[in-house]
């Protein structure tokens, strides 16, 4: 099992060089051609942003968030828009949505290689990653790329969620099985970071709560153990408060 986990660590590592490559390559080419701020949005984003650190009233430069948009995107800028030329030229908002684009296309493959041979993950994280539309909005300060990055790791934990709750579910090509504690508790917060960056994350916590609950009722009726009955108690009321703490915030 040992050699088996050092050999996807090592799949992992190079797949993610080949994404990064990928992502700096776009960005290159939409900045050669002064394209990283199309967008008004994106404009608007990387100067919220930026206000954030340079205002009139540093004792308020927090106060600077907000308008009409969701923090967690601006706050991942703030350690970039302080520096001219990468706030000029939209590279400082385009640096998370690269962080992003990479994330989401290892949750893809995470996803897809949870139930599928490896070539069908490499396959589909292709698909994912060479959308040109992607390559392009991953070279933005637009938030869709990091939105969706939550989105797809939310459906990741969910997977294993589901899977470890009910082993009759596995699949052969699935790796060994694990509390599914961890991994509801990882989806209640990528959950949570879409919905501080869209309010499309929103409804999706609507959703996968619902989905979460009806879950964690039916695996209680088949669980006789009090310890892991209370160990998924606590669990769940972590994942259903941090949720709906988020809208309330």
């Amino acid at each position: 099992m040992n050699s088996d986990n050092r050999f996807l660590e090592d799949h992992r590592a190079h797949l993610t060089l080949i994404l990064v490559l990928f992502s700096l390559t776009a960005v290159c080419f939409y900045s050669g051609k002064q394209e990283l701020l199309l967008y008004g949005d994106a404009v608007a984003h990387v100067n919220i942003a930026r206000r954030v650190v340079d205002n009139r009233h540093p004792l308020e430069s927090f106060g600077q968030l907000g308008t009409v948009w969701l923090p967690l995107q601006h706050l991942a800028m703030l350690p970039f828009v302080w520096n001219d030329s990468l706030w000029r030229s939209g590279v400082a908002g385009a640096v998370p949505s690269m962080f992003a684009y990479v994330l989401g296309a290892l949750g893809i493959f995470r996803l897809v290689n949870g139930g599928t041979p490896k070539i069908v993950a490499y396959i589909a994280t292709g698909i994912y990653a060479l959308n040109p539309n992607l390559l392009y909005m991953q070279s933005t300060a637009m938030n869709e790329p990091i939105f969706l990055a939550f989105f797809i790791w939310t459906l990741a934990y969910l997977d294993d969620f589901l899977r470890n709750c009910f082993p009759s579910l596995d699949v052969p090509f699935r790796p060994e099985r694990k509390s599914p504690n961890s991994s509801l508790e990882a989806c209640g917060i990528t959950l949570a970071g879409g919905a501080f960056t869209r309010y499309d994350g929103w409804f999706v916590a609507s959703f996968v709560g619902v989905i979460v609950v009806f879950a964690v009722a039916v695996w209680w009726r088949r669980t006789t153990d009090i310890r892991r009955q209370r160990a998924m108690a606590k669990s769940l009321i972590e994942f259903l408060l941090l949720n709906a703490l988020v809208p309330v915030f």
